[in-house]
């Protein structure tokens, strides 16, 4: 749900920052163990998963800090138009919430699909 007043919407942002601050740390937990479980590996099909995951946890990290900065401007924004909220703001905002939910819903796969490999080796 998307609230329509200034310092909720603020509020709002701030809580999705934190959210994807931690999961940048969880991401970096990832690579760690994705470092540490290869190590070693000669197998062809296993190398080509781990730099699948290498390429999948680079992407991710980039989409958390590309998005961060969009949430962080728009914070700004909210801020300078005080209570006068063009619509076209309104509209920036519920799409960074569904931004903001997708890239979370990417994480969770994505640490699944992870979780599956490790359970292989």
């Amino acid at each position: 749900m998307v609230t329509t007043d200034t310092t909720s919407q603020v509020n709002e942002c701030t809580a999705w920052r934190e959210r994807l601050h931690a999961h940048r740390d969880e991401l970096n937990q990832l690579t760690q163990e994705l470092e540490s479980v290869s190590k070693g590996k000669d197998n062809k099909d296993i190398l080509t998963e781990v730099e699948h995951f290498q390429n999948q946890f680079y992407i991710q990290q980039m989409n958390f800090h590309d998005l961060n900065h969009a949430i962080k401007s728009h914070a700004q924004k909210l801020t300078a138009e005080g209570n006068q909220h063009p619509p076209e703001t309104i509209a920036e905002h519920e799409t960074l919430l569904g931004q903001f939910n997708h890239l979370e819903d990417t994480l969770e796969k994505l640490t699944e699909e992870f979780n599956g490999f490790k359970s292989k080796l």
